[in-house]
């Protein structure tokens, strides 16, 4: 997981406890069978009053803003399980993937950061942007945000979930721009789809949610599992494990401290499917060959969930000329790793085997930092006695445009012989 996985917290979340729209119900004793009387039609303040009631009232709503939770799941099919804390749809997660790898993030409109191992990540500006309209519909999916001024809500075309035709709302932010539509079964007029739309590495992505699995915590109705789709692609599926109401504090949304400046360390990276592209000749293309890959993604439908790594096959100080330089620029994606090498041109698709490394920690411009961690990474291999097993490769966590030069984070690392 990386960067890009912000949706992931986002998930969390939502996670109002509703009924599945097609769930089947029982009438109560004396009550008209399902489909036997003609339901009046509720305007949009109606049938918004409608669902807040069912999920437990504006006022209980309210007080539900703030809670702690266990969970587990899977992020494109990988499991994970995380300890999570909401404050008014900012959310920070401690994560730990099937591997065994540790991260933590927090998603907000002003706050905005992860971890991956000892660097610590900050959102870039896209990534900004796009949380706002996440966080906002995350404040949506708690209904009750919905009475207030900045939000427009009216009736939108009923939508047929599990082949039940539910009432729905459309509803608009207007500080953010946030759109979304909000589905409700007719009868329990409990949430059962929410449909939204953000842009994602430049591309409007749509996320279709659906709760379900609903239990009464906090004095309200809150989900006890759900899944995402992201572009009709399997997202993200959640179960809560346990969950309590309390206050979270600053201090728990706060980072911990970046990682220092020429910090050396030994550590297995694990594996992963990388989409790459060749690029020949000076470091200055790196800009363009950067974004040639990035709509090959986008062509492919792939998901980067990692920081941009570069394997320098040809280059200094073996190689003077920069017009021979060659070095291939990959994402990790959120992709079953191919059974053998999928080339496209100048693309590749492929499986990174697990890597025990020797890795370097810079903080400057990447053009600075490079070649002082190459030549930390050199002295120290012979310190330490060990062989490296392949060319070096570096790891550039920031992105120049949203962080100042002195800010940027990069790992060098260098691929160790044995096990």
């Amino acid at each position: 997981m990386g960067r890009f996985h912000e949706t992931v917290v986002f998930c969390l979340a939502i996670g109002l406890a509703c009924a599945a729209c097609g769930e089947k119900q029982e009438p109560a004793k004396g009550e008209a069978a399902p489909g036997k009387v003609e339901a009046k039609k509720l305007t949009a303040t109606e049938l918004l009053d409608a669902v807040i009631t069912a999920h437990g009232g504006f006022e209980k709503l309210q007080a539900a803003n703030s809670w702690m939770s266990r969970s587990k799941g899977t992020y494109m099919g990988m499991p994970y399980k995380s300890v999570n804390l909401n404050r008014d749809g900012v959310v920070r997660m401690d994560i730990v993937m099937g591997d065994g790898e540790e991260m933590s993030m927090v998603m907000g409109v002003d706050n905005c950061w992860m971890t991956s191992g000892p660097v610590v990540i900050d959102c870039t500006k896209d990534e900004r942007a796009a949380n706002r309209v996440m966080v906002a519909m995350s404040r949506a999916m708690m209904l009750s945000p919905l009475k207030e001024p900045s939000w427009k809500v009216s009736l939108a075309d009923r939508a047929e979930v599990d082949g039940v035709k539910c009432d729905a709302l459309a509803v608009e932010n207007v500080g953010t721009g946030a759109k979304g539509v909000l589905a409700f079964d007719p009868k329990t007029r409990l949430l059962a789809r929410a449909e939204y739309t953000a842009m994602m590495m430049g591309q409007p992505t749509r996320f279709i949610s659906w709760p379900s699995d609903y239990r009464e915590l906090c004095g309200i109705r809150m989900a006890g599992r759900w899944k995402m789709t992201m572009n009709d692609q399997p997202y993200v599926e959640e179960e809560v494990l346990e969950l309590a109401c309390g206050p979270v504090e600053d201090s728990a949304l706060a980072p911990p401290a970046q990682v220092a400046d020429g910090t050396i360390v030994e550590r297995v990276v694990r594996p992963f499917t990388g989409a790459c592209v060749m690029m020949k000749g000076p470091y200055e293309g790196t800009g363009e060959a950067m974004g040639r890959l990035m709509g090959f993604l986008g062509q492919k439908r792939l998901m980067p969930v990692g920081a941009p790594m570069m394997t320098y096959l040809e280059a200094p100080p073996a190689v003077k000329d920069p017009q021979k330089y060659e070095t291939e620029i990959c994402f990790p994606v959120g992709a079953p790793p191919p059974p053998e090498q999928q080339v496209e041109g100048d693309f590749t698709i492929k499986a990174f085997g697990k890597t025990r490394v020797l890795a370097a920690f810079g903080l400057g411009p990447y053009a600075e930092t490079s070649p002082r961690l190459a030549g930390l990474l050199g002295a120290e291999l012979g310190k330490r006695k060990l062989t490296g097993a392949g060319p070096m490769r570096q790891i550039t966590y920031s992105d120049p445009e949203s962080a100042p030069p002195e800010k940027l984070v990069s790992e060098m690392q260098i691929p160790l012989a044995g096990e």
